[in-house]
């Protein structure tokens, strides 16, 4: 910010003139088609399930703990 922009509002749209001056409006275009799409996909994503998410983390643990069991038993047998 600056005595020419005192404001956050002054210095985005100078920011956006001077994309659009450099870049021109088709590539404007392109980038807020592009920004639409992805807030749309945003939205329809569905939230994790964080249950779920418990529970593999809970396997995954389990399973581990097998594993170097079966490990120290193979390492036993030999």
């Amino acid at each position: 910010m600056s005595s020419k922009y005192p404001t956050v509002l002054d210095c985005l749209r100078e920011l956006g003139q001077r994309i659009q001056r450099e870049h021109g409006p088709t590539c404007v275009a392109a980038a807020q088609k592009l920004q639409a799409e992805d807030d749309q996909a945003v939205s329809t994503k569905r939230p994790s399930d964080e249950g779920a998410a418990s529970l593999n983390s809970t396997e995954v643990s389990m399973l581990h703990t097998k594993l170097k069991i079966i490990q120290e038993r193979a390492a036993q047998a030999i």
